[in-house]
């Protein structure tokens, strides 16, 4: 099926193509083109079957409300919270506007950093994927249980992940420089007392010195007494 657009092409059984220049040349393939090339090889196309291809030249935009949408073509997707995906580098950006943000407290980095410490880390795979394609981290109900982020203990957000391990490195951070303060005093403490046993070794030698009136004494053995 082809219900509008320019160019466009369903080839596959059960296709649907739409918009500009779009080729659905497999079957159950789906594919949305938005863009308004004139030119017939700037095309989008399937690359097998059962595949939802979407190509959007001015971007993605997500929303669960009634609004203008923002206009911004370096992001592929962008979405009404403001967490996008970048066009070229393909990175995953998360929102964190302090706009957006409200009732913030302290946390201890000390408190943190001993549940980290505490927490499993395993290697493990997802099921679906099978035993190759393995990952390391915490489930989502121990990390849910030790710091009680987020609103399910089924996932873990990657801004609450990101979040503990920055905590975490600079407690550790100021474990270290506490550390490399009292490394520093006892090593001027050690320099101190080197030194006070070099003078107390010279004092030592002075005495004996002057005791034996800078003379070196020699005892004789007298047999004939």
């Amino acid at each position: 099926t082809v219900p509008g657009g320019r160019r466009c092409n369903a080839t596959g059984l059960y296709s649907l193509a739409a918009g500009n220049c779009a080729k659905a040349n497999h079957d159950g393939s789906f594919v949305l083109a938005a863009n308004s090339s004139a030119d017939q090889a700037d095309s989008i196309r399937t690359g097998g079957a059962e595949q939802f291809v979407l190509r959007a030249d001015g971007g993605i935009y997500l929303t669960n409300t009634a609004e203008q949408a923002p206009y911004d073509n370096t992001k592929i997707i962008t979405t009404r919270g403001g967490a996008y995906l970048s066009g070229n580098g393909g990175t995953w950006t998360n929102s964190s506007d302090r706009n957006l943000k409200e009732n913030f407290s302290p946390v201890s980095g000390a408190e943190i950093l001993r549940k980290v410490s505490a927490l499993p880390v395993t290697r493990w795979n997802y099921k679906t994927d099978g035993s190759e394609v393995a990952h390391i981290g915490p489930v989502s109900q121990d990390f849910h249980a030790a710091f009680g982020l987020g609103d399910s203990d089924k996932a873990i957000a990657t801004v609450d992940a990101d979040g503990i391990a920055l905590a975490a490195i600079q407690e550790l951070y100021r474990i270290t420089q506490e550390l490399q303060a009292k490394s520093a005093r006892l090593e001027a403490v050690e320099i101190e007392l080197a030194n006070l046993q070099a003078q107390v070794t010279i004092l030592l030698a002075e005495h004996e010195k002057s005791s034996s009136g800078g003379k070196t004494l020699t005892v004789v053995n007298d047999q004939s007494k």
